[in-house]
């Protein structure tokens, strides 16, 4: 039951990011949803037939919301992109009948599943400093664990988590159900020109543009996959040097706060970022850094440092070969990644001659 009365045309419209939005004048409006919140509500509850006389929809303004919908609600992914309408006399919608790709126990199976790989993928998450380094945390989740579906069959989130595989929209998905559980808001930004999909994301009150599809190269054939950071929370400007154009949205991305000299502060780390409790570490060329996106900077480490404290010493042997459960950035001799390696090559160099490290680990 919907609470309150909403006003036609006649009381006056307001176009919002290509969505209609009623305007209304009387008190009881107050507590009444918006053609998107009931819609919405709607598409969560599976409902069959979805009556939307009293908004005076016409067809446009019903897609521009289905469409807003669909791309920014990762979790209505059994909602599938065909609909049915009945109008009245005045050409005004009457109903909605959506088509579901799923339902029943199979839908509520999916749903669980959608929900445990997004907790899962953020249970490391609680140690990360602010949020930036969270938004830097799941483009570099995603990227790192998914590939780009060349067979262009999978477009939505849970399809995504499923294969390991997806589309641009599919990653812009993916990133928006990885924020709000983690409490960022992000948004799916289009350009049909481009017929490409990304991201913008809020950062302390500013939106910045973040495409996780690009960050993932298509013929990565590397040992340890590629993860690029060129358009990682980037502004309108740095974009559009980047080649992006011919999208439209009401979000505007000017600030440059994670730029410097034109380039991304990341544009140089070209794998995952590495997250340990005391900090980000990456490897940037033949050397390790520390991420600092409060700053935001890179901090150059010594070769060797670990435990990331500043210098190279025999507490960082000792836990690279032991790891050690005190120290707050554990390498192990099992680790595979560029950044252990580079540790491993350094540590070696700087403290043994014969390719013994046993008079090192019990020394300073």
């Amino acid at each position: 039951m919907r609470v309150g009365v909403f006003l036609r045309f006649a009381a006056g419209c307001l176009m919002l990011s290509g969505i209609l939005i009623l305007l209304c004048s009387s008190a009881a409006c107050e507590d009444a949803p918006s053609p998107t919140e009931y819609i919405y509500s709607a598409l969560v509850a599976c409902e069959a037939e979805i009556d939307v006389a009293e908004y005076a929809l016409d067809r446009a303004a019903a897609v521009e919301i289905l469409r807003d919908l669909l791309c920014n609600s990762p979790e209505l992914f059994y909602v599938s992109g065909k609909i049915s309408y009945s109008y009245g006399s005045d050409g005004r919608l009457l109903t909605l009948t959506p088509a579901y790709k799923v339902a029943g126990k199979e839908l509520d199976a999916q749903r669980k599943f959608y929900t445990d790989t997004v907790v899962k993928m953020l249970s490391e998450a609680d140690t990360l400093q602010g949020e930036a380094e969270l938004a830097l945390y799941i483009h570099d989740a995603i990227a790192s664990k998914f590939e780009y579906d060349t067979d262009h069959k999978n477009y939505d989130a849970y399809s995504l988590f499923r294969d390991g595989r997806g589309v641009c929209q599919a990653y812009s998905l993916g990133f928006i159900a990885l924020c709000h559980e983690a409490g960022l808001e992000a948004k799916t930004v289009i350009s049909d020109a481009m017929d490409h999909a990304w991201n913008a994301v809020k950062i302390d009150g500013e939106w910045y543009h973040i495409d996780v599809t690009r960050a993932d190269p298509i013929s990565d054939e590397s040992p340890s996959k590629a993860v690029l950071h060129k358009a990682f929370l980037r502004s309108d400007a740095a974009m559009a040097s980047l080649g992006y154009h011919g999208y439209n949205t009401d979000i505007s991305c000017k600030s440059t706060r994670f730029e410097k000299d034109g380039r991304g502060i990341l544009e140089d780390i070209s794998e995952a970022v590495i997250f340990r409790q005391n900090g980000a570490f990456a490897a940037r060329g033949t050397s390790v850094v520390r991420v600092d996106l409060a700053t935001p900077h890179l901090i150059p480490l010594p070769f060797g440092d670990i435990d990331g404290d500043g210098a190279a010493d025999a507490r960082d042997i000792a836990i690279l070969l032991v790891g050690d459960s005190d120290s707050l950035l554990p390498f192990t001799m099992t680790d595979t990644d560029k950044l252990g390696a580079l540790i491993l090559e350094d540590i070696l160099k700087k403290y043994t001659s014969d390719g013994s490290i046993s008079g090192a680990v019990g020394g300073g």
